[in-house]
């Protein structure tokens, strides 16, 4: 009879002593409730909608401040692309450090039944989207969460005077979000250059009127610009001076950004420009956001066109000129180029952009431009394109405090 074979035998970490009950007291412990929380945050929206129903306290959990936040933080960044009418398309910032094209696209119909309506996105916040709609001469506020379908239609919040600037943000004070309107009032003679600013409070349902605009005008129609908190524009001040017998007006240009939680306007400095010779009034400005700077784009008309970065947000000297777009290079009609700053990564030192009609992806040290394919994004499209940054979330619509007065959310039976 063959002797038994012995027993296997026990592995250790290289190094260490073998794993005994002895040293299994001062391993961490972790709860189990953390544990979970913590897988649960890096989950996609789809299976957390579903798991609401596994017991209360996971769905009581999805709409805690601190859940949302924690989920938000780790999900990852898309972009928003609204090229038509009544659809939306997203796809994974990611990809575009692929290669020469796109092709993972999501679309989402807009959570509209009007006909033929002007859509424009008026910012993305924490995975909601406010959306402006006009049809028939009537505009209303819509909110929108793309991932868990969920959208509510807010007519007529504002008045209706002609609205120049929107901007939506999240205030994290209060765990609100706000939507903020500047506008001019045509009634106010004493004053009527002046630009008057709304912020209407989203769960509360409440609305207030803060300080005017500090600086002349905001100079677009645009949507504000959101980041660290604060949403920024343009901001366009024209003087005049009549020197013997002649009229002369001068424009100056600033930066203004609005802190959500503190209501309160401050000026974000500019680069230091080299203006060869040029006039403010022979200059075209435009203010976005590119992953996460601060992204201005400064054109000359007939001329060229300038691309600057903001990599240290509020320091004046860490603006960067990335690029100087030739424009006669580019096209034959230099006043009807369209430059659209859509991505910066800092860590890629990569820069991509809208020129015309295409997607470049710009190495400002190779001096290297390449063409990227978006598939089924139509940068022709008649419509104007908006790019906006996005993440999918559990951030609902359906919880607002205003619904309490009777509004009911709206789902949409979507695909994706």
């Amino acid at each position: 009879m063959a002797p038994p074979p012995p027993p296997p035998p026990k592995i250790a970490a290289p190094n260490s002593a073998p794993l005994t009950d002895d040293l299994l007291p001062i391993l961490p412990y972790l709860p189990e409730d953390l544990v979970i929380i913590e897988i649960l945050t890096r989950l996609p929206v789809k299976p957390l909608f579903k798991f609401r129903c596994v017991c209360k306290s996971w769905d009581s959990l999805f709409y805690e401040p601190g859940f949302l936040k924690r989920h938000v933080k780790l999900a990852q960044q898309k972009l928003l692309v609204n090229s038509r009418p009544i659809f939306l398309k997203s796809f994974q910032v990611s990809t575009l450090l692929g290669g020469k094209s796109c092709t993972n696209t999501q679309e989402f119909r807009f959570p509209i039944s009007s006909h033929k309506p002007d859509v424009r996105i008026v910012g993305s916040c924490n995975g909601l989207v406010c959306l402006s709609i006009c049809s028939r001469g009537n505009e209303s506020i819509c909110f929108w969460n793309p991932s868990t379908k969920e959208a509510i239609r807010l007519p007529h919040i504002f008045s209706a005077l002609d609205c120049n600037v929107y901007g939506f943000g999240f205030d994290e004070s209060i765990n609100d979000f706000k939507l903020v309107r500047a506008f001019a009032d045509p009634s106010d003679e004493a004053d009527w250059k002046a630009f008057n600013v709304e912020i209407y409070r989203v769960f509360d349902g409440s609305m207030k009127k803060i300080a005017n605009f500090p600086s002349g005008f905001p100079y677009s129609r645009r949507e504000g610009i959101l980041l660290n908190g604060a949403l920024h524009t343009l901001g366009l001040n024209i003087e005049s001076s009549v020197e013997n017998g002649v009229e002369t007006k001068t424009s100056t240009w600033s930066i203004v950004a609005l802190d959500l939680v503190t209501e309160t306007f401050r000026h974000v400095p500019q680069p230091e420009f080299d203006d060869g010779g040029f006039k403010a009034e022979e200059m075209s400005m435009g203010l976005y956001c590119v992953g996460d700077s601060l992204c201005l784009v400064r054109g000359f008309h007939e001329a060229f066109g300038d691309v600057w970065v903001m990599k240290q947000y509020g320091v004046e000297e860490s603006w960067v000129k990335l690029v100087r777009i030739p424009l006669w290079a580019v096209t034959a009609n230099p006043y009807r180029l369209r430059v659209k700053p859509v991505y910066f990564s800092e860590k890629y030192g990569r820069l991509w952009i809208i020129v015309r009609d295409k997607l470049y992806s710009y190495d400002p040290k190779r001096n290297f431009f390449r063409v990227v394919n978006l598939h089924g994004i139509n940068l022709r499209s008649k419509f104007f394109i908006q790019f906006s940054n996005h993440v999918d979330s559990l951030y609902s619509p359906s919880v607002m405090k205003g619904l309490r007065s009777g509004r009911q959310p709206h789902y949409m039976n979507q695909e994706g």
